[in-house]
């Protein structure tokens, strides 16, 4: 009788530590999937971080080509007697034809 109420303990007990332990393996699992997904999240935000820099390298990139160019356009119009970019030139067809072949260079020198 002893032995049948032990065996009997020993069951119940054994159900309960199975029990427990589907449980914990639960919770490890759906620990495991939120690890994933934050891992997941962080890999897309270091990509957007990138992207991010890269395109504020390009864009500081562009703005030293934009100042160039226009330290370009500005030594242009001086070399033919205009000190003040905003004056009207005194010859506007050949100033027009400068500033429109510079900007085709640039274009042209872009797309390389």
């Amino acid at each position: 009788e002893a032995a049948r109420e032990a065996l009997a303990t020993a069951a119940t007990e054994a159900a309960e530590a199975k029990k427990a332990c589907e449980t914990r393996q639960k919770q490890l699992e759906e620990m495991s999937r939120e690890l994933q997904d934050k891992r997941t999240k962080s890999r897309r935000h270091a990509q957007e971080t990138d992207n991010a820099h890269d395109r504020k390298l390009k864009a500081e990139a562009e703005l030293r080509s934009l100042k160039r160019e226009k330290a370009a356009l500005e030594k242009s119009l001086a070399a033919r007697g205009h000190t003040d970019p905003f004056e009207s030139p005194q010859e506007p067809d050949q100033a027009e034809r400068a500033v429109a072949k510079m900007v085709e260079d640039v274009r042209i020198a872009q797309l390389e």
